[in-house]
C-alpha cells in the first residue's frame, strides 16, 4: 500500500481520502489539548481498507449484518 498524500487546507486541518483532521489547544508548548476527526463513512468502500484494519476489527465489520453497517464500520476504522 502507497504512502497517503496528506494537504493542508486553508482552515488549517489536513485531509487524506476522505478524512479531515484539525488539531486545537496548543499552548505554544507544542502539547496539544484535542485532535478532531472528520470521516465521511458514506463514500464507496476501497478495496484497501479491509488491510488496515486489526484481525479485531476485522472480525466484528464481518459480523455486522447490515452492509450500510458494515461499510460505515470498515470507513470509520481505516481513517483511524
Amino acid at each position: 500500500m502507497g504512502a497517503t498524500a496528506w494537504q493542508v487546507g486553508p482552515d488549517g486541518g489536513v485531509a487524506a481520502g476522505g478524512a479531515r483532521v484539525w488539531q486545537a489547544g496548543s499552548g505554544g508548548d507544542g502539547a496539544v489539548g484535542a485532535r478532531v476527526w472528520r470521516v465521511n463513512v458514506d463514500r464507496p468502500e476501497r478495496p484497501g481498507w479491509w488491510h488496515c484494519l486489526s484481525a479485531a476489527e476485522r472480525e466484528k465489520a464481518a459480523a455486522l449484518a447490515e452492509p450500510l453497517a458494515r461499510r460505515r464500520y470498515v470507513a470509520a476504522h481505516a481513517a483511524l
